[in-house]
């Protein structure tokens, strides 16, 4: 399974791709507009690193604050990726253990 992490913004997304076991298999966050060509050009991207990893799942996880979300969760489930929402409480304890993931 390929797992998206995808930080939800009003004009820009972030997205990092990792395994089940937390490994990034992306070499840095892929930013991407609020935009059907750019959840387009996302889902391809993951399509990439999932062929590239033999994923054969691809799930994204993203923080369901505000509105923004709405789109990009409806376009995704629409093209067959699933998509879950994560607790905005696990993310702000992630980032605290890891520094790194507050990166964009």
């Amino acid at each position: 399974m390929l797992i998206l992490g995808c930080d939800v913004g009003s004009e820009t997304h972030y997205v990092r791709a990792i395994d089940t076991r937390g490994r990034e298999l992306s070499k840095s966050a892929l930013p991407f507009s609020n935009s059907s060509e750019g959840f387009q050009s996302a889902k391809e991207w993951a399509i990439k690193i999932a062929a590239a990893n033999n994923k054969n799942q691809i799930v994204m996880g993203l923080e369901p604050t505000g509105h923004y979300w709405f789109s990009l969760a409806t376009w995704m489930i629409t093209n067959g990726i699933s998509v879950v929402q994560v607790n905005p409480y696990a993310v702000k304890q992630t980032k605290e253990v890891n520094p790194s993931a507050n990166q964009g």
